[in-house]
């Protein structure tokens, strides 16, 4: 624990120290006497260095050991691999049937239920083992026992026997597909290469993501980017680093909103399309679009302006490979079925309540220095709760869609998915690592670092996370409480209000050493 500390220390330094650069950068770029702009470009490419360091956690790896993220790759792996016998439901009973004949004896003494979340008994599965079994044939469940205990191997013992204490594989079908066919035909587990080759994929994705920024935005805000990315609290402990193809849909985001900037709506739509699809909740970062669809369509109907097919280029991509994804799913499944059982599990985890979720609702909710003692009465009473107060939920949620609908046509394209975030906050509540999303919004702020209010909304994004790393060491280093999900909810609230106040007041993007630059 100490050495997780003080990597957690180091990564508050580097954002505290990107809050001071920011403003440097800021001189440098105005032509501010005394502003040594070479000075500050070596500081921000070291502050980068060590920021990309910071991300693989100086090679100490204290949470798992390796990079590799062997809970990550426990459910996302064989979950994708099996998913024809496990399915949403029945993954951990058939890994405590598998562990039971790999080990010759029940290790497991207690596990979650993935049908209500509640906990089940190992050894009421084990009654049943037949039944489990008999989902794989032979020869499938000889690999799949191997593959257990591959992931087994590479874990940490004391922290293998609470796998099953988690809460499922939640993928959807459109993710499973492809995650499905990298895990059985291109990279099985017990090859040299295999799950190495699969984690890395993320990285060549983030890799690819911040090369695209540096296109559209310039070399600050690129290098600025990559600080944010790789050293912000939402990915620092526990994280979905290392893992398999989860920061998939986020990616995406990110260089469709470099490919609106770069004029490129279609592929900007392809982009949102596969991430609406892989995780359905970013379908709400195409909202601004629409928005501005809507603003031209009145502003050409009044004849203030001339027809311009580039929101309806993005939009027509955009539907296309929603529909071919899901339509590729159904065929890949045999069937809507799949489809089906991904909204029943999906519905349930989106009603329970957590004590390690971000979003709006838990500030709705005021779930904060709530006793976790008894963590299923209070479940009960916030879920109680929030059915008592369906309208003021609605009215709050009808009230921010109308503010950001108009919010949207103030800004350039770009900038709406971005904004897309606000929606986020208040319509979702994930996991705290799901918001590693926050790098979409960074990129509303962090291009026009010339303005004062954008320069201090890039400080702020630096600064909430020194905020959360001192908050995260109060409360133990890696702590989830639910008093610490509350107070990041908050303090995100803030930034969800500063965001919108921002893009009220519009300013247009200046590339370093060129003039402003506001064409769509």
């Amino acid at each position: 624990m100490k050495i997780l500390a003080l990597i957690l220390t180091v990564k508050a330094l580097i954002n505290h120290s990107a809050v001071a650069l920011v403003f440097f950068v800021r001189r440098a770029r105005g032509g501010v006497p005394g502003a040594n702009q070479r000075f500050v470009t070596v500081l921000l490419i070291l502050l980068a260095s060590v920021s990309v360091v910071s991300y693989f956690d100086f090679g100490q790896y204290p949470k798992h050991g390796s990079f590799l993220n062997p809970h990550d790759f426990f459910h996302y792996y064989l979950g994708a691999k099996y998913w024809r016998a496990v399915g949403y439901r029945d993954l951990y009973r058939c890994v405590v049937v598998a562990d039971t004949e790999n080990h010759g004896e029940l290790r497991y003494k207690t596990m979650r239920s993935l049908d209500t979340y509640r906990k089940e008994s190992p050894r009421a599965v084990m009654k049943n083992a037949r039944l489990y079994r008999d989902k794989f044939d032979p020869k499938r469940w000889e690999a799949f026992k191997r593959d257990v205990a591959i992931i087994e191997s590479i874990a940490k013992p004391d922290r293998w026997l609470g796998v099953v204490k988690d809460k499922g594989y939640n993928a959807t079908p459109v993710w499973n597909m492809v995650a499905s066919f990298l895990a059985n035909e291109f990279a099985p587990a017990d090859r040299p290469f295999g799950l190495p080759f699969l984690m890395m994929l993320d990285i060549m994705l983030a890799v690819a993501a911040a090369a695209l920024v540096y296109r559209a935005f310039g070399f600050h805000a690129g290098t600025f980017y990559v600080v944010y990315f790789a050293a912000h609290y939402m990915m620092s402990y526990p994280h979905i680093r290392g893992a398999f193809l989860r920061l998939d849909w986020v990616t995406m985001l990110v260089m469709a909103t470099c490919c609106i900037k770069l004029k490129r709506y279609g592929l900007a739509g392809g982009l949102t399309g596969y991430a609406a699809t892989a995780r359905i909740f970013p379908a709400v970062f195409v909202f601004g679009m629409g928005a501005k669809l809507l603003q031209h369509v009145g502003q050409v109907w009044r004849g203030r302006a001339h027809y311009d097919g580039r929101y309806l280029r993005f939009f027509t991509v955009f539907g296309m490979v929603v529909l071919s994804l899901f339509v590729a799913s159904i065929v890949h499944d045999g069937g809507v079925a799949h489809w089906a059982d991904f909204w029943d599990k999906i519905t349930m985890h989106n009603d329970d309540l957590s004590p390690s979720r971000v979003g709006f609702k838990y500030v709705f909710l005021n779930t904060y220095g709530n006793d976790l003692d008894d963590w299923n009465t209070f479940e009960e009473v916030k879920r109680a709760e929030f059915a008592q107060r369906a309208w003021p939920w609605r009215s709050i949620l009808a009230m921010v869609l109308v503010v950001v609908f108009f919010v949207s046509w103030r800004v350039e394209d770009y900038e709406t998915l971005p904004l897309g975030y606000v929606l986020a906050y208040f319509m979702t509540a994930p996991t705290f690592y799901y918001h590693v999303m926050l790098i979409v919004p960074f990129l509303l702020f962090v291009p026009k670092l010339h303005s004062f209010r954008h320069a201090m909304g890039t400080a702020l994004m630096f600064g909430l996370c020194v905020v959360w790393y001192v908050l995260s060491s109060f409360y133990g280093a890696g702590a989830t409480r639910l008093s610490l999900s509350f107070t990041i909810s908050y303090t995100l609230l803030g930034l969800v209000v500063y965001l919108l106040v921002t893009a009220v007041s519009p300013t247009c993007f200046v590339p370093a050493g060129k003039g402003v630059d506001c064409r769509q």
